[in-house]
């Protein structure tokens, strides 16, 4: 009888020395940090948003890349934007927690 309480305990203290090992699986998303991310429809909305912020009317994006974000009190979405007329804008744009977006930092980086 006390050689299976003993062999039960072992097993049992085993078993959560083990749990305390794993670690969390979804760690992509962390609060503050910049994190790598695929065009999305939001990464679209953002860059479209950009571009009417710079007011050249006759310009379309060719191409989105570099794509980042960032959780904050909403979202920081940072990419470079290669633009129709050749030009290319290193840009970061906010939306807050309502959906509404700003511009924070944009930087032509060629002509």
């Amino acid at each position: 009888m006390i050689k299976q309480i003993l062999t039960a305990t072992i097993v049992v203290l085993l078993a959560a020395c083990q749990a305390n090992d794993i670690e969390p699986k979804n760690t992509e998303m962390l609060a503050g940090g910049w994190q790598q991310t695929e065009i999305s429809a939001e990464i679209k909305k953002a860059a479209t948003f950009a571009l009417e912020q710079l007011g050249k009317p006759a310009v379309e994006i060719s191409s989105i890349s570099d794509i980042q974000q960032q959780v904050v009190a909403g979202m920081n979405y940072s990419f470079l934007m290669k633009l129709s007329d050749k030009t290319q804008y290193l840009t970061t744009v906010y939306q807050d927690l309502e959906n509404n977006l700003k511009v924070t930092k944009s930087e032509k980086i060629s002509d």
